[in-house]
């Protein structure tokens, strides 16, 4: 795939031997955000014949509802919250990304494991909070007239992950 614009775009149907697939490919995609796309690769999401968009971004973090040039596209909107640190305790490097010494310290840990375990702790909450809008878009990935689906988030990590951890 030609989508450099949208980090994490992927077909989750790829991953695993051939034959070993639970899912056909080309029928569930994730990525990040999609308002950077050129139009190269708004074709590139038109070729590859997706028929749904689902943005679990809030109405907030969206630059549009519809980007231009994918309005053929069905969009479903499953608003799911993001956990916020407190940015007044939380550096960023100078490239904006977030430091990993004064998260752990935001968050009183000493160690790796203590952070893994808050980020685990994170995703249980999210899931658990956000249970019927997940439900929902796992309903939508399963309905076979709306394949192949593409959902993002504005990461594509994080609570695309979630969704990307139900694929089998």
């Amino acid at each position: 795939m030609k989508i450099t614009k949208s980090r994490n775009f992927r077909d989750l149907t790829a991953a695993g031997a051939p034959g070993q697939q639970s899912i056909r490919t080309g029928m569930l995609l994730r990525s990040a955000h999609l308002d950077n796309l050129d139009n190269d690769e708004k074709r590139e999401i038109h070729s590859l014949g997706i028929k749904t968009i689902i943005d679990f971004r809030r109405t907030e973090e969206q630059l549009t509802p519809i980007p231009e040039g994918l309005e053929h596209v069905s969009m479903v909107h499953i608003p799911i919250g993001d956990v916020k640190h407190d940015d007044k305790k939380i550096k960023k490097t100078p490239n904006g990304k977030v430091d990993l010494g004064s998260l752990m310290a935001a968050n009183e840990m000493i160690d790796i494991d203590q952070l893994w375990i808050k980020t685990c702790d994170r995703y249980e909450e999210k899931i658990i909070k956000y249970r019927d809008e997940l439900v929902q878009a796992v309903s939508v990935c399963t309905d076979i007239k709306r394949l192949p689906v593409l959902f993002h988030c504005v990461g594509g990590k994080d609570r695309t992950g979630i969704l990307g951890a139900c694929r089998t």
